[in-house]
């Protein structure tokens, strides 16, 4: 790990000092870093004694930034533990989301200490934070010792050492508890230092002030006694002398001797002063009796007024929203009575079965694989029934919304997707969870999920096919005995958006069904059918496989045109065609699944790969014709090429198509009458030498070498496939077309 990290770096050498502190496990915390990155850190505590927590240990993952220990680290608990959520960054002194309190001199032992410190403490509504009951949490904390973390893969039970009954132990709580106490206080100061700084000097005045009896000083003012007007005011005097001597001593000593004398003579002055004042102060009335009465009746009659107006203002807002769910100052589950009941049993538990409507609204169809042979849709999947344990007070019916906080505490139905390869609940930029709760307990649970789930599809007509997938939705646990699951508003529970489309498919109907299925070791549950019907879009396909397919079958019989001496020129352009169709071929069945059947395309393509590979066939059988043709033709030339001794040769043309008896009729023809070779190309010259003397040894020659049958011109066979391969290939497509279209 050391070689994939610059050693330099101050977070690196902080961590790396701390995860060598931290190796050997202790019996009430342990954290070391994960084998391939060293700012993510797993860590298991144990729950503080004498808690809920108590014989509780738990996991979780420490995230720590590149600028550690300038900036706090994140905390996610992996272990369900009723304090914190799992698998969400909770909300500490400590964590990331308040880097305002964090101090570089803290470490992740502090942290681990803090977090121990703080799972007694209460949640108060804080990110991340739980506030389960005692039994459950207590329930969490056996549960939590046969966790085993499938990332680390530490085991509870093996994760931190026995714990002992020592002074060890005893000390590690006291320092979480006091290191809890510490970071929450100074958090608690730091935020009074930021919201009180200004006004914290005349709050001190006021409240002085306004700690004395308004009664008792009004009445002091009403009723003055002479006697003790006069020993209050002299001890006030004395007790300011008192107060002035202090401050003289404390700053004599750094004044200057002018100055200390100058202190010295106003003090000798004062007395006079205080009995000047004295002698100058007013008697005090005390006829003055009505006039403070007066003033108390006007201060009620204020006071009077003031309560009336804020009366009034009350009332207005309670005509304005008279629903006492919305005005409600207190906690929701003390609304609901969420801890009044006992959630984990269903509705109406040992009566008959609960009914849960169902519907859907279809957001979109994302992607058809027919590779793998699934489809994936994102949907809103409604639930409604009823809860009686959900009921509360409502003068006008208005209901309650919530999150998914809220789902966690209560009953809902266990629905799941059967065939369902993947499948998640939205949580951009929350969980897409929405609860609804009405005054008579009838509740809607909506959630906004993507599921990609298995379609089982027929290829044997593809690219011409249609293909149906259905979405399948069933209870888990609840058989149809516990819960009945139905579509709410039968055909019309499946809503779609008009604007779903896809690239491939037409999207024919949606329809919704349901029936029963049954398991042979639980019995059988509602189980609710979404169908949908696609039809394949063919053009695509049309100019990707069918017109390049057709094109190379055409291309080939180009060759039945070309001289059949151009060996290079015909042999090249049936290889390429042949070439052409095999990577067609390979092209279509790279993105189709490896099926044991035949499909439509394969047909297709096959059959024109064929007629391709017999174009090249019929010029081999071209070729290997005309090259017997001329061997043969040669030996007869050279048979019959001498004339020397025989007289009266005559020398005769025949065509392929003459029969013995016209051979024999052409007997007397000179050399001079007949057609050159080189103008007659397609016919063959045959010298006969004939005797005049003898004209039945005449016709014993012709038949002997006439016998031999001229071989037919090979070039017919070129003219037939002109006409055999392209009507062949027309009724093929019209019989294809027809069955598959």
């Amino acid at each position: 790990m050391e070689a994939r990290y610059n050693l330099k770096s101050p977070a690196v050498k902080r961590l790396m000092k701390e995860a060598a502190e931290l190796k050997d496990p202790t019996d009430h915390y342990h954290a070391q870093p994960l084998e391939d990155n060293l700012f993510e850190w797993h860590f298991t505590v144990r729950g503080p004694p004498d808690s809920d927590f108590d014989g509780g240990i738990y996991h979780g993952r420490i995230v720590l930034p590149p600028e550690y220990p300038m900036k706090p680290p994140s905390i996610i608990l992996l272990t369900a533990n009723g304090r914190f959520e799992v698998g969400k960054k909770i909300c500490l002194s400590i964590s990331g989301h308040h880097p305002e309190t964090w101090q570089p001199s803290w470490s992740i032992r502090t942290a681990l200490l803090a977090i121990i410190g703080f799972m007694p403490t209460k949640g108060e509504g804080a990110i991340g934070s739980l506030d389960y009951t005692p039994e459950e949490r207590r329930a969490l904390a056996k549960k939590s010792q046969d966790f085993c973390c499938e990332m680390c893969g530490t085991s509870m039970k093996t994760a931190l050492l026995p714990l002992t009954s020592g002074s060890v132990s005893s000390q590690a709580d006291k320092e979480a508890k006091e290191l809890a106490r510490q970071i929450s206080f100074k958090a608690e100061v730091n935020s009074s230092r930021r919201s009180d700084a200004g006004p914290s000097n005349t709050s001190g005045l006021n409240h002085s002030a306004a700690s004395r009896d308004p009664q008792q000083d009004g009445a002091a003012r009403a009723f003055p006694d002479p006697a003790s007007a006069t020993s209050e005011t002299q001890n006030s005097s004395a007790v300011a002398g008192q107060e002035r001597s202090p401050a003289a001593s404390s700053t004599s000593t750094s004044m200057s001797p002018r100055q200390r004398r100058a202190q010295q003579q106003s003090q000798r002055r004062a007395p006079a002063s205080t009995d000047f004042n004295r002698a100058q102060q007013p008697r005090v009335n005390t006829n003055h009796t009505g006039s403070t009465v007066l003033i108390v009746l006007l201060t009620f009659a204020l006071a009077a007024l003031i309560f009336r107006r804020i009366c009034l203002a009350n009332d207005h807002i309670f005509k304005k929203n008279r629903d006492l769910t919305k005005a409600w100052k207190g906690k929701t589950d003390q609304l609901l009575r969420v801890d009044e009941h006992d959630f984990t049993m269903r509705p109406a538990f040992g009566g008959p079965a609960i009914p849960v409507g169902v519907d859907v609204q279809v957001e979109s169809l994302d992607s058809i694989s027919e590779v793998d042979m699934d489809f994936t849709m994102t949907l809103y999947l409604r639930h409604y029934w009823k809860d009686e344990r959900l009921s509360f007070p409502s003068t006008n019916n208005k209901s309650m919304t919530f999150d998914g906080r809220l789902v966690k505490k209560i009953w809902v139905p266990d629905v799941f997707f059967v065939h369902s390869k993947r499948s998640f609940i939205h949580d951009t930029t929350t969980d897409n969870i929405m609860l609804r709760v009405f005054p008579d307990g009838h509740v809607l649970y909506s959630m906004r999920v993507t599921v990609t789930a298995m379609c089982n599809m027929d290829f044997s007509h593809f690219p011409l096919d249609s293909q149906t997938c259905s979405l399948e939705l069933e209870s888990y646990a609840y058989t149809d005995e516990d819960l009945m699951l139905y579509w709410k508003n039968g055909n019309e529970s499946l809503k779609t958006d008009e604007k779903i489309s896809l690239s491939q498919f037409l999207i024919q109907k949606f329809h919704t069904t349901s029936r029963l299925a049954f398991y042979s070791s639980t019995g059988w549950y509602n189980r609710l059918y979404i169908n949908f019907t696609l039809r394949r879009h063919i053009f695509f396909f049309l100019l990707q496989t069918y017109f390049p397919a057709t094109l190379m079958v055409m291309l080939s019989w180009v060759s039945f045109w070309i001289d059949r001496r151009a060996v290079p020129a015909r042999v090249s352009l049936g290889i390429t065609t042949v070439l052409t169709m095999s990577t067609i071929i390979t092209g279509v069945n790279a993105s189709m699944p490896r099926v044991s059947y035949i499909k439509a395309v394969d047909i297709y393509l096959w059959v024109s790969f064929v007629f391709v590979f017999l174009s090249v066939l019929e010029y081999a059988a071209v070729n290997y014709l005309t090259t017997v043709q001329e061997r043969k033709e040669r030996k007869l030339r050279e048979r019959f090429s001498c004339s020397c001794g025989i007289p009266h040769s005559k020398t005769m043309m025949l065509d392929g198509n003459y029969s013995e008896s016209d051979a024999n009729s052409l007997a007397g023809y000179t050399r001079n009458q007949m057609v050159p070779e080189e103008e007659k190309p397609e016919k063959m010259v045959v010298h006969l030498a004939l005797s005049n003397e003898s004209n039945s040894s005449r016709k014993r020659g012709l038949k002997g070498h006439v016998g031999l049958r001229i071989i037919q011109n090979t070039h017919a066979i070129d003219k037939y496939s002109r006409l055999i391969f392209p009507g062949t290939y027309i009724f093929f497509n019209l019989i294809y077309w027809s069955v598959f279209s």
